[in-house]
């Protein structure tokens, strides 16, 4: 174990040498050399990693406002603990919306200048790349916010457009846990909508259902983002591959963003499901899940 922090603590430094801050102040090629140092020494201290260990992170399936409306778009996840290390880049449409900053941090460390870089040659992202000093874990409550973006709507009325979590060459994909090792990770992206109230926008989402199954295949457990128009009753069935009911819940969920819990013993044992949600409505939704215990 004193050998792994020592590892850990090493990566941290060079962090701190190759990647100084503000991040965003080098270039490329000096952010690019910190991935190929972190990839190089990964293997002195990866150990295995549990099908549990996931973090997952996603926006409301919608925003909206009005032309010209200053909005806050929460950045929320789930499974977020005892991480020392993130990244990834924001992206959206620049014609419809502009990026004002971010606030509301979810860790202290957390500060716009140290961690986020946008440039306005490229309007339309943001990255975000956080190491934690001194390698001390960091955990976020289920359902709480890392940052908020604050963004204008310069679009024009009924427009509408995507707001995702993308990677590229120079800013990957990676969360890292107290021993260095990398996290698992799902995102569910969401949806920008620019009307003249935000009820009729939100009106758009006729199922009320989003996103799919995560993690997907699961040992412990799976749930399923929900984004509901209204507060209603939600009924989960799930079915063996002959088509057989296993299991059946019928639960109240609140408006907005929900989720739905798959725990391990809803189900008789290891394998391939189907599931089915619907509402009182008749909307319905299905999927396939796998339980590897």
């Amino acid at each position: 174990m004193y050998f792994v922090n020592q590892v850990v603590l090493l990566k941290v430094h060079l962090a701190n040498i190759i990647y100084p801050k503000p991040v965003y102040s080098m270039s490329p090629l000096r952010r690019l050399s910190l991935s190929v140092v972190f990839a190089l020494l990964f293997g002195l201290s990866a150990n295995a990693q549990s099908a549990k260990d996931s973090v997952y992170l996603y926006f409301p399936a919608i925003s909206s406002g009005k032309e010209g409306q200053v909005i806050n778009i929460p950045v929320k996840v789930r499974g977020f603990s005892g991480l020392i290390s993130a990244q990834f880049i924001v992206q959206w449409d620049s014609t419809r919306v502009q990026y004002l900053g971010v606030d509301s941090f979810g860790i202290a460390s957390i500060s716009e200048s140290a961690h986020f870089g946008y440039n306005l040659s490229n309007p339309d992202r943001v990255r975000f790349v956080w190491f934690e000093p001194d390698i001390k874990p960091q955990s976020i409550n289920d359902g709480g916010t890392i940052f908020n973006l604050k963004m204008k709507l310069i679009g024009k009325k009924d427009e509408s457009c995507n707001i995702a979590f993308v990677q590229d060459g120079t800013t990957i994909f990676e969360f890292l846990d107290k021993d260095g090792n990398e996290v698992k990770y799902g995102f569910g992206n969401g949806e920008i909508k620019i009307s003249g109230s935000t009820s009729s926008a939100q009106s758009g989402q006729d199922t009320g259902f989003f996103g799919k199954p995560f993690p997907n295949p699961f040992s412990d457990e799976t749930f399923i983002q929900l984004n509901l128009p209204e507060n209603q009753e939600i009924k989960l069935e799930i079915f063996d591959i002959s088509g057989k009911k296993v299991y059946s819940d019928l639960a109240y969920y609140g408006f907005g963003t929900q989720f739905v819990h798959i725990k391990k013993n809803n189900i008789p044992s290891e394998g391939i499901y189907f599931y089915q949600l619907s509402n009182s409505r008749g909307s319905s939704v299905s999927g396939k899940i796998i339980n590897r215990q």
